[in-house]
């Protein structure tokens, strides 16, 4: 996703995990979510590529099919763990998600048009559907769910799905608009 490379395969999704879209032309946060958010993000963000791998290894669970956009699609287990492109990815998947954690503040002029080009991307990979966001939101809210634990509390939660609605909103907003270029 975030920088990917992906390979030229056609795929379908199966099972797709939503969390609800928020309106992303005037996102704000509260205070308490910033804080909150922040001071989750220090936690998570003390191994970015291991935590990104966490990331994309509970994707490819959620829905394996996504695994087949990438040229790591046939690097299995233990293996995928050392794959120098899979580690790239990861890293670079969890320094967009600090990018946005480190701009709370101006999300809708500093992050909202990266995240919208970056969506407008992913129509030139072939075989990408625009659901398969969703499976990237459901992944970080499980892998933040199981390393943060205790501190994951309902509030965390809430913040960091406005987080993940924000980032995928934009996304999908780009995908969109370059589908519709490329159809009219």
């Amino acid at each position: 996703m975030m920088g990917c490379t992906p390979s030229k395969r056609k795929t379908s999704a199966t099972n797709t995990i939503v969390i609800q879209p928020v309106n992303t032309n005037s996102f704000e946060f509260t205070d308490s979510q910033k804080l909150i958010v922040r001071k989750t993000w220090k936690m998570l963000a003390t191994d970015l590529t291991g935590r990104g791998s966490k990331v994309f290894q509970k994707i490819f669970e959620l829905n394996p099919l996504v695994k087949n956009l990438f040229p790591f699609k046939h690097v299995e287990g233990a293996d995928l763990l050392l794959e120098p492109n899979f580690k790239g990815h990861a890293s670079r998947f969890m320094n967009a998600v600090g990018a946005v954690v480190d701009n709370l503040d101006n999300l809708d002029e500093a992050l909202a048009p990266l995240l919208i080009g970056l969506g407008e991307n992913h129509v030139t990979f072939d075989g990408f559907k625009p659901e398969y966001f969703n499976f990237f939101a459901q992944a970080m809210h499980l892998v933040w769910k199981e390393d943060l634990k205790s501190k994951y509390t309902t509030e965390a939660e809430e913040a960091w799905k406005a987080v993940f609605a924000f980032i995928m909103d934009n996304l999908k907003l780009g995908y969109m608009k370059s589908a519709k270029k490329i159809s009219a």
